[in-house]
């Protein structure tokens, strides 16, 4: 499980670090950057994803 999420200089973050726990809940008006969070995190997985292409990977 992921258990912090950082991030420096991602779209409209100049730096943030989300924790992370087993329920998360992104709530707040447009524009705070809730789908920024959700993206950095899908870019994590594509990175980690490309770096393991072709093999067996460990599933968490």
């Amino acid at each position: 499980m992921i258990k912090c999420n950082y991030a420096k200089n991602f779209k409209c973050f100049e730096e943030i670090l989300a924790e992370c726990r087993a329920l998360n809940l992104l709530t707040g008006i447009n524009g705070m950057g809730k789908t920024t969070i959700i993206q950095a995190l899908l870019f994590l997985r594509q990175t980690v994803e490309s770096l393991y292409q072709g093999e067996k990977v460990l599933r968490f």
